[in-house]
C-alpha cells in the first residue's frame, strides 16, 4: 500500500494503556513522544520506473534501521529499487523532528524477485541528513521485536500514516486496535479488520500495546501492514513474523547482506553508471577525436544517467 504524497484531517482520540478502544482512532499529538508512537515515522520515496513520489510508514527496530514493507523499498520485479528514500520522525501535520536518508535497503529475495507477499518485509539502514553522530535508536528509541508467533485472537495496535482524504491525507498518525482473525491461505499471511488506507503500509503491528511503557514485554512488533484486496478493503494482511523474519533482522543489524539488498539511495546505481561511463569514454577515445569525440561522450553520459 503506497500513495502519491500530498494532503490533511481530524480523527478520534486513542486512549491509554488498559483503555485502548477497538476500532481506528487518531493518535493524539501528546502521545507522539511516547512509546510505541515515538518509534513510528513517515516514509517518502520515489519509484524511478514512473518518476513518481510515494509514501509508506515505518518503525525503528534498532540502531540506524527502519522496519517497513518490502514493497516500500522495491518494486518486486527483480530489478527496481526505490530511491530518494527518507524517514521522518514524529511527523505530524507536515512538522517533524528529524529526517533520515536511506543508505541501504534489505528485503527477502522472494519478494524482490517475485513479489511474494509472504516475504513483504524490509529493513532500511538510514543516516541523519545533518550528519550528526546520534543513532536513530538513541534519538527516538526502538520497538521491541517479538518472538511471539502471530496467531488468531492476538490483539494488536496497527499503527501508520494512512494517506486517503478520510485520514487527513497522511499528515497524522492513526492506530487500529483489532484481533488477528483471518488467514490468507493462498499467500500464507495473517489478517485483521482495519480501515487504514494506503500510506499505512510498512507500519508496525504492536502486540501488548502499552502507551508510554518501557517494559521489554510490552510494545512488541509482531507484524506490519502489507496489503489488502480490492473486494475486501477492510481486511489488512501481514507476513507471519516467524523465526525466519527474526533471523533476517538479526543478520541485517549485524551488517550481513542478503541477495535482496541494495543501496536504496541510488549509490549502487551511481557506481554502475560511473563504471559504464568510464568504459564508454575509453572506447570513444579509441575511435574518435576533437568535437566528434566530445559529442559522443556527451550522448553516452546522458543515456546512461537515464
Amino acid at each position: 500500500l503506497e500513495q502519491n504524497f500530498q494532503g490533511s484531517t481530524i480523527g478520534r482520540e486513542i486512549k491509554t494503556e488498559g483503555e485502548v478502544p477497538e476500532g481506528t482512532s487518531e493518535v493524539p499529538l501528546s502521545s507522539y513522544a511516547l512509546k510505541p508512537y515515538r518509534q513510528v515515522g513517515k516514509v517518502f520515496f520515489r519509484d524511478p520506473s514512473d518518476n513518481k513520489n510515494y509514501v509508506c510508514s515505518g518503525s525503528v527496530t534498532g540502531g540506524n534501521f527502519v522496519l517497513t514493507a518490502g514493497h516500500c523499498v522495491a518494486k518486486g520485479d527483480g530489478k527496481t529499487w526505490y530511491d530518494h528514500w527518507a524517514f521522518f520522525t514524529n511527523y505530524a501535520g507536515n512538522n517533524y523532528t528529524s529526517v533520515w536518508s536511506g543508505i541501504k535497503s534489505h528485503t527477502f529475495t522472494a519478494f524482490f524477485k517475485n513479489s511474494d507477499w509472504a516475504y513483504d518485509v524490509a529493513f532500511v539502514e538510514v543516516r541523519r541528513t545533518s550528519f550528526e553522530n546520534t543513532t536513530l535508536e538513541e534519538l527516538v528509541g526502538a520497538l521491541n521485536f517479538s518472538n511471539v508467533r502471530p496467531s488468531f485472537g492476538l490483539w494488536v495496535g496497527v499503527i501508520g500514516y494512512p494517506a486517503s482524504q478520510a485520514f487527513q491525507q497522511g499528515k497524522y498518525l492513526y492506530n487500529t486496535y483489532a484481533a488477528m482473525s483471518v488467514q490468507d491461505s493462498h499467500l500464507n499471511t495473517i489478517g485483521l479488520s482495519s480501515n487504514l488506507s494506503e500510506g499505512s503500509s510498512g507500519g508496525p503491528w504492536v502486540f501488548r500495546l502499552a502507551v508510554g511503557s518501557s517494559s521489554q514485554e510490552a510494545n512488541l512488533v509482531i507484524g506490519l501492514t502489507s496489503y489488502s484486496y480490492h473486494d475486501r478493503p477492510l481486511i489488512l494482511f501481514s507476513p507471519f513474523f516467524n523465526e525466519e523474519v527474526s533471523e533476517f533482522r538479526s543478520d541485517v543489524l549485524a551488517g550481513k547482506d542478503y541477495p535482496g539488498s541494495s543501496n536504496s539511495d541510488g549509490e549502487s546505481v551511481q557506481r554502475w553508471i560511473i563504471l559504464a561511463i568510464i568504459l564508454l569514454l575509453v572506447f570513444a577515445a579509441g575511435v574518435c577525436i576533437g568535437m566528434v569525440c566530445y559529442a559522443k561522450r556527451k550522448q553516452y553520459r546522458y543515456e546512461d544517467v537515464l
